[in-house]
């Protein structure tokens, strides 16, 4: 499973272990190369990690190729205590949203709700490395 897959499938651990104000935004790069990434608090007061990803196997966080999305998110809480201790609490709407994307993508696709392009911001979030066509709209506020 590539870093980006498992990043994501992290996300949606820690929502499952209580920190469902835990978001994850993504996009890609100008060249379209690189999944881009930030994971933020819902109201956007405290930041996390960022960065971009090719199709490389980690994150280089203390984690491993092998490691499990369960780990990784056991990884996001011991480096980003401050990031996961503000998204304590519920969000059952992103919760969804990203559950929803998860399937929708499954085995190992991806999303992007913002990118660089000729006709200006995305209107609409993207499956992207899957069979899925459909388009999902912005996460719930």
């Amino acid at each position: 499973m590539n870093a980006s897959r498992k990043l994501i499938l992290a996300v949606a651990e820690l929502h499952r272990r209580g920190f469902e104000k835990l978001r994850i935004e993504a996009g890609l790069s100008p060249s379209g190369c690189h999944w881009r990434y930030r994971l933020v608090t819902k109201d956007g007061q405290t930041k996390g990690p960022s960065g971009s990803l090719t199709n490389q196997l980690h994150m280089s966080w203390e984690d491993t190729p092998d490691s499990s999305p369960e780990q990784l998110a056991d990884i996001i809480t011991s480096k980003f205590p401050d990031l996961v201790d503000a998204a304590k609490g519920t969000d059952q709407a992103y919760k969804n949203w990203l559950s929803e994307i998860i399937e929708e993508s499954t085995p190992d696709g991806l999303f992007i709700e913002l990118w660089d392009s000729y006709d200006g911001p995305c209107k609409d979030v993207r499956l992207i490395s899957c069979q899925s066509e459909r388009r999902f709209p912005q996460a719930p506020l």
